[in-house]
């Protein structure tokens, strides 16, 4: 890979460089920063199966899924086998991970040290990637729900035939109903229209699309309604195919919320993060460094002075072109993301350019301390790369 390249990211600025230059070829370091990445990376493709076991299972035992918030989520990632299930107060996702004890397994290294610190960074990465997936996924929800009604109830049309039908039964789930619509769509039309309207929440007068469902997420009910409609949506295609269509397949399988596909997910190295990682790294090297007794978070000086001290920042800083040095940069703003492979380097300046952060869920940041955000369109804009 092309070491020490430079992105302007909102206001941040971005140097991409190889893990192994940035530690300045520590291997010991390396290793620590890979021990957290495979943990971190096992930590969140268990929870969001966890995720999406919750959503089947409360459609399949027609009950309602729980609120999706920041308190369920950490609930569903820190599951630890070694303190049981006692500490999920929702009963669904108790009974949800008790059935997942012997399918999911602890991940590596976890020694209960620095998941708490992972796992907040996780929850914050996986809220933003439901809200959009959802974005993504609606219309392709309705689309296959009503592949698979033509393909139950009008088998017998041709292919423009069909096509103006779905064309139809799509405008009455998207667009405000007409006042009377029986003449145009059958009962088992009619009854698909309806589910999805009163899946998404949307009276007659409404339309289903991009504004809507934008705002319909922006709160966590929001969320939990949309999330719990595909998860019914599904439920529903799968047994009518299972009816109608036996072993024949015109299902495309989705889940109702996002996965992380299995394989490196970074970490976030910030003041916090690097705090976790030093205490890995000393007891991988048997060394004492100074960090402090019982906290479990630098202060800004010991950051600076650890990130000087195990990361080549000024030197890439320095070397990457001409409009920046290290002299120019907030050192508190540092933050690095890492697959324990690739590594980024986000960095603010001095002169206030990158002062202000965009706002995550509508709240602007005082001050650049998590590095994690949502654009407008619900996209994680830095830190963290999805597989």
């Amino acid at each position: 890979m092309n070491d020490a390249t430079e992105e302007h990211v909102e206001g941040r600025r971005v140097i991409k460089l190889s893990l192994h230059r940035l530690a300045r070829g520590n291997k010991i370091l390396i290793s620590s920063i890979e021990k957290l990445v495979l943990m971190n990376s096992q930590i969140a493709v268990r929870g969001a199966m966890i995720m999406n076991h919750l959503a089947v299972y409360c459609t399949a035992n027609n009950v309602p899924l729980p609120k999706i918030d920041q308190a369920l989520l950490y609930n569903a990632f820190n599951y630890d086998p070694r303190l049981g299930t006692d500490s999920i107060k929702n009963e669904h996702l108790r009974n949800v991970v008790e059935q997942s004890i012997n399918i999911i397994p602890r991940p590596t290294h976890d020694d209960g040290c620095s998941r708490g610190n992972l796992i907040d960074n996780l929850v914050r990465l996986y809220l933003a990637n439901i809200k959009a997936s959802i974005k993504g996924k609606w219309y392709s929800i309705i689309k296959n729900s009503i592949n698979t009604h033509l393909k139950i109830y009008h088998q017998d049309l041709t292919k423009n035939e069909t096509k103006a039908m779905w064309s139809k039964i799509y405008k009455h789930i998207t667009r405000p109903l007409p006042a009377d619509c029986s003449d145009s769509l059958d009962g088992p039309a009619l009854e698909l229209v309806k589910f999805h309207r009163d899946g998404f929440g949307v009276d007659n007068e409404g339309w289903v699309n991009d504004i809507f469902v934008n705002d319909l997420i922006s709160t966590s009910d929001g969320i939990t309604q949309v999330i719990s409609h595909f998860s019914k949506c599904l439920h529903r295609q799968s047994t009518s195919q299972s009816d109608f269509l036996g072993n024949e397949n015109c299902l495309k399988k989705q889940m109702a919320l996002p996965e992380f596909h299995i394989g490196r997910i970074s970490i976030l190295i910030d003041q916090k993060g690097l705090y976790y990682l030093v205490k890995q790294y000393m007891e991988d090297s048997s060394m004492a460094f100074e960090v402090p007794g019982g906290a479990n978070v630098f202060g800004v000086e010991l950051f600076v002075k650890w990130l000087k001290k195990l990361f080549y920042i000024g030197e890439s800083i320095d070397l990457h072109g001409k409009r920046d040095s290290c002299k120019m940069i907030k050192w508190e703003g540092v933050v690095i993301s890492t697959d324990g492979v690739k590594a980024s380097l986000h960095y603010f300046r001095q002169n206030g350019e990158a002062d202000a952060m965009p706002p995550a869920d509508g709240v602007k940041p005082t001050k650049p301390e998590s590095h994690v955000n949502v654009d407008d369109n619900g996209k994680m804009t830095i830190l963290f790369m999805m597989r």
